[in-house]
């Protein structure tokens, strides 16, 4: 896993070096420059493939024509490199030469056939051509704007954008509309105006004047297909695994004691005499800790496990780097423990499985099932919906995780608008119209849902939009996130098994009862993995990876979070009324209102304005 950045314009090898430089936490290992005219790329190593100089980027082909700088793992390069050998020749063993050559025999073309999780540059002087390449989920970041005089610059993180001198920053409205209710701004936006995200299973072409964005279309997939599910599951599982288990460094895995990082595990250690390092970390808050859990399952599939047990100061020793790992702000709070548990397993290996995706593909989720009896309570009578939602306030606020009245309130709230925003209001902070309220109109909220409606247009049933929407949204512009910067943050790379093409490709074909039978999620998994994990694992309640905000912000952060809500640049800037923000943290100090979502997403951005715009 590495960190790129460079221009196609005005720059320099001064400006060049401190893009890279900015993008040092995500490739400790090296750095290299190119520069020839007007194309500028700069690439940051974190060594996991061929450790040799063979394997250092930016790498050229023999005739120096295509030069390439690369972030990220293609999991098929072995097969692909095995085709390319028959007329090829390799110096090193990487993928990156694989991606190099396989572009030289088949050009654009050659982007359908990787799989894995990256995003590219790659410079083709013949025809003086820049392409910007993402994977088909958005696994690895990247960010790209064209600047007024026309260059375009581009990195793996906004922050090696800062660098360039052409570049301007003017914060987008909007896009904090969004944020504040999606936890996340989604692609192409992002917290800037006319600076992007490139889109997943996308790439862009610039030959110094043009500027094009283009669909990858991926090649047909094939695996076996058994007799039943289960087995297909298995056997792609195992794959999966396997393909992910390659590289010339450490290799270890987050078990946090869920279902899904512990059938990750089972695949790894299976078959191996030498025992898989697991790590996990774990809460003084019961309601929150899985760490009895993540010890069962090692000791069930005997992995060399090592756990942590967070306290407060950790918690809040991390909370104080947000802005340094989110330079562009995302308020899903479990980046706290994801960032501990990178920086935990960093001292022992460069490589990590995670469990991520499976709630997605396989409707893991509580949402998927309040997806299922939504259609009940909307056809109660309006007056007992309206006793319900009066009734609903009534219970007492509790601050553990995933309590009743949070689960009931949640739910409830999202009948307060069409069918398909109810998803993104389940898992939202802020509804549009309490963001109007808060900001007295100052932040925009009529395009807020632009990008969900345009999810859902033209979809057969709500059924088909629910699944586009998480994997499009939550999974790419939260999880994945999350995810990339939180282990990059600490030279970490985290590879995900469930979100192999194949497994995806799978399960998007499965019918619905294999993901959610009757009231169990993740049926599939939990079918297969039944005989080779313990069943208390198996057959668990999901409990997400969270800390308890709710009671950091009531007890040991009270006023840390009053002077950062109240006192900086969300007031300062005129986005938000001071006495509104003030009722709205009485109300949750006051246990009147479980408001620790919306707390967070303020806490955040305050925090990142204060860091990256002041």
């Amino acid at each position: 896993m590495c960190g790129i950045a460079g221009y196609y314009g005005e720059g320099s090898k001064e400006v060049l070096q401190k893009m890279q430089q900015s993008l040092s936490h995500r490739g400790p290992d090296a750095s290299g420059e190119f520069v020839e005219g007007l194309v500028g790329l700069a690439h940051r190593r974190l060594s996991i493939l061929d450790l040799s100089d063979a394997g250092a980027q930016p790498m050229s082909s023999e005739d120096g024509h295509v030069t390439l700088v690369y972030n990220g793992e293609v999991f098929n390069y072995q097969e692909l490199r095995q085709a390319l050998l028959a007329h090829r020749t390799f110096k090193g063993g990487s993928d990156t030469e694989v991606i190099l050559k396989l572009y030289e025999e088949q050009g654009v073309a050659s982007f359908s056939l990787l799989r894995g999780m990256y995003a590219f540059a790659l410079y083709d002087d013949r025809i003086d051509t820049l392409y910007l390449v993402r994977d088909s989920l958005g696994k690895k970041p990247l960010y790209w704007t064209r600047s007024s005089k026309g260059t375009v610059v581009f990195g793996s993180e906004l922050k090696a954008l800062k660098q360039h001198p052409e570049v301007t920053f003017e914060l987008c409205k909007k896009a904090i509309s969004q944020y504040l209710v999606f936890e996340y701004i989604p692609s192409p936006q992002t917290i800037y105006k006319d600076i992007f995200k490139l889109e997943p299973n996308a790439y862009l072409a610039f030959d110094g004047i043009n500027l094009s964005k283009h669909q990858i279309k991926q090649s047909e997939l094939s695996f076996e297909v058994k007799d039943n599910p289960v087995e297909t599951f298995m056997s792609l599982m195992q794959d999966s695994v396997d393909k992910r288990m390659v590289a010339d460094a450490p290799v270890g895995l987050f078990l946090s004691g869920g279902l899904d990082s512990s059938t990750v595990a089972y695949f790894a250690q299976k078959n191996k005499k030498e025992k898989i390092k697991t790590f996990s970390v774990g809460f003084e808050d019961k309601s929150f800790d899985e760490q009895d859990d993540a010890k069962l399952v090692a000791k069930h599939l005997g992995t060399d496990h090592h756990s942590l047990v967070l306290s407060t100061p950790d918690i809040k020793r991390i909370i104080t780097s947000v802005p340094d790992i989110l330079d562009e702000p995302m308020a899903d709070s479990s980046i706290i423990p994801t960032t501990l548990v990178s920086e935990f397993a960093s001292k022992e290996v460069k490589v990590c499985l995670s469990g991520d995706g499976a709630d997605e593909l396989f409707h893991g989720y509580g949402t998927f099932l309040a997806h299922k009896y939504a259609p009940l309570y909307q056809h109660l009578p309006k007056s007992i919906q309206y006793s319900l939602k009066l009734a609903s306030n009534i219970i007492p606020v509790s601050h553990e995780y995933m309590s009743l009245d949070f689960k009931i309130k949640r739910f409830l709230s999202g009948f307060e608008d069409v069918p398909a925003h109810r998803n993104s209001l389940w898992l939202s902070a802020f509804t549009p119209q309490e963001i109007h309220d808060l900001s007295d109109g100052a932040l925009p909220v009529e395009e807020v849902f632009g990008w969900i409606d345009e999810i859902y247009r033209g979809k057969s049933n709500l059924k088909e939009g629910i699944q586009e929407d998480y994997l499009r949204g939550y999974l790419t512009e939260d999880i994945l996130v999350k995810v990339d910067r939180a282990s990059m943050h600490n030279s970490l790379e985290v590879r995900s098994p469930f979100l192999d093409e194949r497994m995806v490709q799978f399960a998007l074909s499965l019918e619905d009862t294999w993901k959610l039978r009757g009231m169990t999620g993740k049926y599939i998994v939990k079918t297969a993995m039944d005989k080779h994990l313990p069943e208390r694992i198996v057959w668990k309640k999901k409990k997400g990876f969270n800390i308890p905000v709710g009671r950091l912000i009531i007890e040991d952060m009270r006023d840390e979070f009053r002077e950062v809500i109240l006192e900086g640049p969300l007031v300062a800037q005129g986005l938000f009324n001071r006495d509104k923000l003030e009722q709205l943290l009485e109300a949750h100090w006051q246990s009147k209102r479980d408001a620790r979502k919306q707390i967070w997403s303020l806490f955040v951005l305050s925090k990142w304005l204060t860091r990256w715009q002041l």
